[in-house]
């Protein structure tokens, strides 16, 4: 069995059925007009409603969609569905978030995803303006399936270095996924506009050294980024059958022989199932990775899934979130700093630009917690993501294991377990 499964992953795949509900007022708003000059689209998503068609113009497009990741208890996405009036369009995404807008005709039929510096989302990590920056991405047309702003808010109304970006494009497949996957049920409506929800996402594993403790530092195991336990998570909410049978194959061009059904759960809202790819060893079972590429979850309710999985490879946007301890003269916890790496031991200097929440829970033993740090937002900025002092010194005597988890922009969410 794989111990101390803390850490919970990456959303692959949308068709939510909850509309993002905020208020206005306190989201980063995004305006755009779409050019007269607009340039043919290369051709539609395989799976999407309308294959075989002619391609799309953006001129043909009425609606876009907005992707924010996950919401507050990661039961699904966050997206809202905004008319496109005269050309032009007002939306609006939290901060915090990396935002994709994906742009569809009146048949909701999938033309193109923005796309600027070689990304496909808006990373709103670290924004001039807080919560209250205004982004006006001025004329669009689109080239390739891309559609081009003529004012491109990287390095404007987002504060992001040229590092930062080269990371983000890593990890941009996920979204070219999401434009994959709006109808995977197959049935030949998107999922959203059905009142259902299928989505992925990719648990992690990693345990590393020794947390420090006053001026000892912490002791790095190097190779912890090398040794992730990996399992795909598949959730599907608005199904009302529960299956009795669930096999997962896949990648299409050459398929796994070893996918093993880990657990399946079925409720209220539909049902979620994990897979692992198992190997022994001697820490314990680990669970193996997965190969981008076209998977399809069979059932016995009329509904077979079919996902284009995004890969996405946990070091790309992995922090190691470094912990020290601190204690008074009685040998008691007083505060706790925390200090941010890549993988290759490089100091992150803007871990805002990544972190989108973060926690530190200390155990005496696996299932045992003496202490959690409320969550700490990259909202805050500066010390409150650095630092935590406790209310009341705590007896760190019988301390066994503290997990480091976080959530990024995309939404994905990481833990390190330091023992």
């Amino acid at each position: 069995m794989i111990k101390y499964i803390f850490v919970v992953g990456l959303i692959l795949c949308i068709s939510c059925n909850k509309y993002d509900e905020y208020d206005e007022e306190k989201k980063v708003i995004i305006k755009g007009k779409i050019s007269t000059n607009m340039l043919k689209h290369g051709k539609i998503a395989s799976n999407m409603p309308g294959k075989g068609e002619d391609p799309f113009t953006l001129a043909d497009a009425k609606k876009v969609l907005v992707f924010s990741g996950l919401n507050e208890l990661q039961s699904g996405l966050v997206y809202s569905l905004v008319d496109i009036n005269d050309g032009s369009f007002t939306a609006s995404s939290e901060m915090g978030k990396a935002t994709a807008l994906v742009f569809l005709n009146n048949e909701n039929k999938y033309i193109g995803t923005l796309g600027t510096q070689g990304l496909n989302i808006l990373p709103l990590g670290n924004l001039v303006d807080g919560e209250s920056t205004f982004i006006d991405l001025s004329t669009l047309t689109m080239v390739d399936g891309i559609v081009v702003p003529s004012h491109d808010p990287l390095g404007n109304e987002i504060i992001i270095t040229s590092e930062e970006i080269s990371s983000l494009k890593e990890i941009d497949g996920y979204f070219e996924s999401l434009a994959q996957n709006l109808d995977a049920d197959n049935d030949g409506v998107m999922d959203f506009l059905s009142n259902k929800e299928t989505f992925i996402r990719t648990n992690f594993l990693m345990i590393e050294g020794h947390w420090g403790m006053n001026n000892t530092p912490a002791v790095i195991n190097d190779t912890a980024i090398d040794n992730l336990s990996t399992e795909i998570r598949i959730y599907c909410n608005g199904y009302s059958t529960e299956p009795n049978s669930l096999l997962l194959t896949g990648p299409s061009d050459s398929p796994y022989t070893d996918i093993t059904l880990r657990n399946m759960s079925f409720g209220s809202v539909g049902f979620e199932c994990g897979f692992l790819r198992i190997v022994p060893t001697p820490q314990g079972d680990q669970g193996l990775g997965f190969k981008k590429g076209i998977y399809t979850l069979t059932t016995d309710i009329g509904s077979n899934f079919t996902f284009d999985y995004s890969n996405i490879d946990a070091k790309y946007n992995m922090m190691i979130v470094v912990p020290t301890l601190h204690t008074n003269g009685e040998g008691k916890l007083v505060s706790i700093t925390l200090e941010y790496k890549r993988p290759n031991n490089s100091i992150i200097l803007h871990p805002e630009n990544i972190l989108n929440k973060l926690s530190v829970v200390l155990y005496v033993d696996a299932y045992n917690q003496i202490y959690m740090v409320p969550y700490m937002s990259n909202k805050t900025g500066g010390p409150g993501i650095y630092s935590h002092t406790l209310p009341t010194p705590l007896d760190i005597s019988a301390l066994q294991v503290l997990l480091v988890s976080y959530s990024d922009i995309l939404g994905n969410s990481y833990g390190i377990t330091w023992k």
